[in-house]
């Protein structure tokens, strides 16, 4: 027997809610994957204050938080440290997602200070069952399809003080194509004490590195991915029951084991609720009269929302 709507909404309400924040979608590069079309001709003057990220970063019952864009170092320096502290001060794992390329500006040593210093800050903090996960990590995309991210990257390492950044952790994100460049700089970076994690984006089901990456992330095309025809096309939502609406909105495994859904904030004012395909199931914008809304309220809206949208 199928759920009723109000244990559905129930259900939502009591998963562990992800947090993403798309904080522009200006960026300077133009990589020909990106699924958010971010490009330098889109203007900075739209992204998510800091203000609106702590102040959710610090609601109950909050996951993880990846702090993205577009590229949010072309935010500035100060927008750049406010949003990694709020983040990961919250107590929660937190990622920021960068290309690096301000290590070509003058201020590089204080961007990769703002890293460094929080690597350090939140080293290795273990799940007990009554505190919280803290760590920070940095996530780059390698590769021919980002420009010369590698080499923005290698150059950020030059910037720490020193080697024993055991705290540190890097997402390396790659075309599954490139695995031996971006096997080789794996090595590089766990010179320097780091925990490397290759995340392997998958182009196509031929690809025969499967085996050797820790994590596989299909390219859905979207965005300029959509444009230029790279990756998979998104499967549609087969969605006929409470149930099925249910196991598409919940990602399980992401955390600690608990049922949990993605909440992705863009500069436009808008939260989705969306699916691990990118899926947008359900939208609203954030905030009533200029004033964020509470996260568990804005969950309820965005499942009923949802219900409505998929089960008419």
């Amino acid at each position: 027997m199928s759920l009723t709507k109000n244990d559905f909404i129930s259900k939502i309400k009591a998963c562990t809610v992800h947090l993403t924040f798309d904080t522009t979608f200006h960026c300077n590069m133009e990589c020909p994957i990106c699924i958010a079309n971010a490009g330098p001709k889109i203007s900075k003057d739209k992204n998510i204050p800091t203000k609106d990220m702590e102040y959710y970063a610090n609601q109950p019952n909050i996951g993880n938080i990846l702090i993205t864009g577009g590229e949010v170092s072309t935010l500035g320096l100060d927008y750049f440290r406010d949003a990694a502290f709020i983040c990961a001060d919250s107590g929660h794992q937190t990622v920021i997602k960068t290309n690096a390329k301000w290590v070509r500006e003058e201020n590089a040593a204080d961007y990769a200070d703002v890293i460094y210093q929080l690597s350090k800050k939140y080293n290795d903090i273990q799940i007990l069952e009554k505190t919280k996960f803290a760590n920070f990590g940095v996530d780059i995309s390698v590769g021919k399809d980002h420009e010369n991210s590698n080499e923005y990257a290698l150059e950020f390492l030059t910037l720490l003080p020193d080697k024993n950044s055991k705290s540190f952790e890097y997402n390396l994100h790659f075309v599954a194509s490139d695995y031996a460049e971006a096997r080789n700089f794996q090595r590089n970076l766990e010179s320097y004490g780091m925990r490397v994690n290759l995340k392997g984006y998958i182009v196509s089901p031929g690809c025969n590195v499967f085996g050797k990456i820790t994590q596989l992330e299909r390219i859905i095309k979207l965005g300029r991915a959509r444009i230029n025809n790279i990756g998979e096309t998104p499967a549609p939502l087969a969605i006929k029951t409470t149930d099925d609406l249910l196991n598409q909105i919940m990602d399980r495994g992401r955390d600690t084991g608990k049922e949990s859904v993605c909440l992705d904030f863009y500069p436009n004012g808008f939260v989705y609720l969306i699916d691990c395909d990118m899926n947008f199931l359900a939208g609203m914008r954030y905030k009533e009269n200029n004033v964020p809304m509470d996260l568990e309220q804005i969950v309820i809206r965005l499942a009923e929302n949802a219900y409505a949208k998929h089960l008419r």
